[in-house]
């Protein structure tokens, strides 16, 4: 009877029963109380998700188990009970909605940085998303971070007006859609059985500072004078390898020129982010990473949506020249480079075949004589 949830038990009781049986050595309880557990009514379920009366381990039964779509993921992600490897398994998922819940409890992510490693792989993290996590670990550690750049600008607020139009439909991208920061979670009293040592990890007032600045290695925080041996990069890498997230972080904030130059292809975008973010990143740095085709498209496409970046004319014929450059963005920029450039562009085939054309329509344009 309590495998089929037929027992007259309030649902928080019932709940729990439920659970145990779930872990039940037959098989046919097992699997019977699974199914009555998944199957209990939503508005029940909803309010066991949404009270921080209920078990870490019931909110993390129903993680693994619920489906995206019945929006009772998202108050799973916002119980303030939910174990912080529960929201670890929330942020894998492509959910812009997820993503967002959990990016703005900085709680969290303060005393747990591994959330921050996940986020930072999943697709859906956007760039604003990005920014403002990397605002709040700069606050923790007392860095000030470069100006973060602006979104690219829409079609009726361009950046830089062109001189001359290449082609008429050019224009950027619009930005990435923004949600607004999600609701609370309730600010219930926590219950007895969670305030002692079996859940560490929901002591408020003792939350593990990963973030502050430890003493970084030195061979990271001085500026070479020199050009490094392949022995010496390839020892450098492997260091920076080994680190947690946390460190990498700290490290792309104020590291040197070197850590900053194998940070900035590190495959999580908010360990890459926070190179742009540096206050020590220089122009002739942003200069190289431009030219760079092995960071990710969305450092190139951070680099090409700053005005104060842009201002250099290197910079410029970089992002035109590098594929990875959004078509068109590298269209626009044909626009304010030099003769000779668009000629070698024109002929390139190292940039996609849309740039070349576009490259090519601009000299034809500029020497047809004036009617």
């Amino acid at each position: 009877m309590g495998a089929r949830g037929t027992l007259p038990l309030p649902p928080k009781d019932l709940s729990i029963v439920l659970f145990y049986l779930a872990h039940d050595p037959d098989p046919e309880i097992k699997a019977s109380a699974e199914s009555s557990l998944m199957n209990l009514p939503y508005a029940i379920q909803k309010t066991l998700l949404e009270s921080t009366d209920t078990h870490p381990l019931i909110m993390d039964f129903y993680a693994r188990r619920l489906d995206q779509e019945s929006g009772l993921l998202e108050t799973i992600a916002l119980n303030r009970v939910t174990h912080d490897e529960t929201i670890e398994l929330l942020a894998r998922i492509p959910s812009k909605t997820l993503v967002e819940i959990i990016a703005n409890n900085q709680t969290r992510i303060l005393r747990h940085p591994n959330i921050v490693d996940i986020l930072g792989n999943n697709p859906l993290c956007s760039q604003a998303t990005i920014e403002r996590i990397l605002h709040f670990i700069s606050l923790e550690t007392g860095i000030k971070p470069k100006g973060a750049p602006p979104p690219p600008p829409t079609k009726e607020a361009p950046q830089h007006p062109p001189q001359e139009s290449a082609m008429e439909q050019d224009e950027l991208p619009p930005p990435e859609e923004e949600y607004p920061p999600e609701g609370e979670a309730p600010q219930e009293e926590l219950p007895e059985y969670m305030q002692g040592d079996e859940y560490p990890w929901m002591e408020q007032d003792e939350i593990p500072d990963h973030w502050a600045m430890a003493d970084l290695p030195d061979e990271f925080m001085s500026d070479y004078d020199r050009d490094l041996t392949d022995e010496e990069k390839l020892n450098l890498s492997r260091q920076i390898a080994s680190m947690n997230v946390a460190d990498k972080i700290k490290m792309a904030l104020l590291g040197n020129k070197e850590a900053r130059g194998i940070l900035v292809k590190d495959s999580n975008k908010i360990v890459a982010g926070a190179v742009l973010s540096s206050p020590k990143l220089t122009d002739q740095e942003v200069d190289e990473i431009s030219r760079s085709r092995s960071v990710s498209d969305e450092i190139i496409r951070q680099i090409a949506s700053s005005n104060e970046w842009t201002r250099n004319y290197n910079t410029k014929v970089n992002l035109v020249n590098n594929p990875k450059t959004p078509v068109p963005i590298s269209i626009r920029f044909l626009n304010f480079l030099s003769k000779r450039d668009i000629h070698l562009i024109s002929k390139s085939k190292n940039v996609p075949s849309p740039v070349a054309s576009a490259a090519r329509k601009l000299i034809q344009k500029r020497e047809t004589p004036k009617a």
